[in-house]
């Protein structure tokens, strides 16, 4: 089936992070977002308002894992643009684990990276 709308990234370390994961997520990931240009704009949950992150109604998370029987690891981070009723574009914000670590061991959110990206904190 030909996709209904055209993918875009706007995380510029997108491909990055896609590479980073391990072949079977990176799979998944395609999968689902194949399925979402192909129409399923709301397969994902929309994210919702955190106090750390801010609003991020406009923005849909789609939970995904290798194995079926653990809780999903890796999360695909999306929005429609300009909106879910008049859908034009899909707009794969970023892709990953839901937490990530940086050299100190700091713990950082997938949704805190989607509120930096979209300059909402």
């Amino acid at each position: 089936m030909a996709p209904l709308y055209r993918v875009e990234y706007l995380d510029p370390h997108f491909a990055e992070r896609f590479g980073a994961l391990p072949r079977a997520a990176q799979r998944r990931a395609l999968e689902l977002l194949g399925r979402i240009a192909e129409g399923a704009i709301t397969l994902g949950h929309p994210c919702g308002f955190q106090h750390r992150t801010g609003n991020l109604d406009d923005c849909r998370k789609v939970y995904f894992d290798i194995a079926l029987d653990t809780d999903p690891t890796y999360r695909l981070i999306y929005r429609v643009l300009p909106n879910e009723r008049e859908p034009k574009l899909v707009e794969a914000i970023t892709v990953g684990p839901k937490f990530t670590y940086d050299a100190a061991g700091n713990r950082d959110s997938i949704y805190v990276r989607v509120a930096k990206l979209l300059e909402r904190i």
